[in-house]
């Protein structure tokens, strides 16, 4: 007997921008090896800013870019909509001959590469991680800090006279 309370599972969408009609089924079934069910392909190229703000990502949703059809607008489009969609992995297919290229996408702030469908679900697993790492770190942002990094003019600025307040409190500027 199932349970009345059972939530249905949205389902995943892939998301492509530039990515050619005959390999978008090849790279959806790919995808489904990672994720265990096929998603729903979305070819998004010809979407609108206010279709792109109108979408509404789910957990389990990854956007792939061809890189041979990745323009400057395209590229730009797509870091707004990850502002907005900050957990949305972004992976970026590049031809094999061109390893460079992989560099420079991930440098612009994509979060994985790959050349074959085969490597999708590992790539995909990969950027999903980093993620999640960097979600972390975001939450930690100064346990990598060295304590003596701290800058001699920290307290410039924070209000005008702050000198003056030190001298009548009578803290001397070592801190005694």
């Amino acid at each position: 007997m199932e349970s009345a309370s059972k939530v249905p599972i949205a389902p995943s969408h892939l998301l492509a921008v530039g990515v050619p009609a005959t390999s978008l089924a090849g790279t959806a079934r790919a995808f489904a090896i990672g994720d265990g069910e096929q998603p729903i392909c979305i070819d998004i190229t010809a979407w609108t800013e206010a279709e792109l703000d109108a979408f509404v990502c789910g957990p389990a949703d990854a956007l792939i870019l061809w890189s041979s059809q990745a323009t400057e607008e395209w590229i730009s489009r797509i870091k707004t909509f990850r502002a907005h969609h900050p957990s949305l992995p972004v992976l970026v297919r590049i031809p094999g001959n061109n390893p460079a290229l992989g560099e420079t996408f991930l440098r612009e702030g994509f979060q994985e590469t790959y050349v074959l469908a085969s490597q999708l679900p590992a790539t995909l697993r990969r950027a999903r991680a980093r993620l999640a790492a960097n979600r972390v770190a975001a939450h930690f942002p100064t346990a990598g800090a060295v304590k003596g990094e701290e800058t001699p003019y920290r307290f410039d600025g924070l209000f005008q006279n702050l000198y003056d307040w030190i001298y009548v409190v009578g803290i001397s500027e070592q801190g005694r």
